[in-house]
């Protein structure tokens, strides 16, 4: 079963998988590669990423579908509650001085993701914010491209 750092740890992963894929010569300085909160889009100045790439995990709540999941089973320990599956709804956003490359980058990003629809404990616990340990091996994540609804797209906006 994952450790609560889990959604911060997935968020560092992605953020982690883009910088070390992502195409620099397509920035023209360093990109930065951060995890947005909703402070981040009205603080003032506004800290909006000139080069780069932001994550912002809007709306996160269990999986509806994986419901009735089995006990957890270890010979050596008692039995444990199933785990809880989550869904991390998450806005990923290519930012670029130029709106060419900001398509090209967004582009990118859409493959990129696409190209690695899975990310195994290994990848996971790579991330500086796991400590190693947030995932059991058998545990990953699946990325899934899942368009906004117009109502929660304008919701998200306001």
């Amino acid at each position: 079963m994952a450790h609560f750092s889990a959604i911060s740890c997935v968020c560092k992963a992605l953020l982690k998988s883009l910088e070390d894929s992502c195409p620099k010569s397509e920035f023209m300085g360093t990109p930065a590669f951060e995890i947005y909160q909703t402070e981040s889009f009205t603080a003032t100045p506004p800290t909006v990423v000139t080069e780069g790439f932001t994550i912002f995990p809007w709306r996160i709540l269990p999986n509806a579908q994986l419901r009735n999941r089995t006990v957890r089973r270890d010979p050596a320990l008692p039995p444990k509650r199933p785990s809880l599956a989550v869904d991390i709804h998450l806005l990923a956003t290519p930012w670029a001085s130029e709106p060419e490359r900001q398509l090209r980058l967004l582009g990118w990003m859409m493959r990129h993701f696409e190209d690695r629809p899975q990310l195994d404990a290994n990848f996971l616990n790579s991330s500086p914010t796991s400590g190693g340990s947030c995932f059991l091996p058998d545990e990953m994540v699946e990325l899934v491209c899942d368009p906004l609804a117009i109502a929660d797209l304008l919701g998200l906006w306001d």
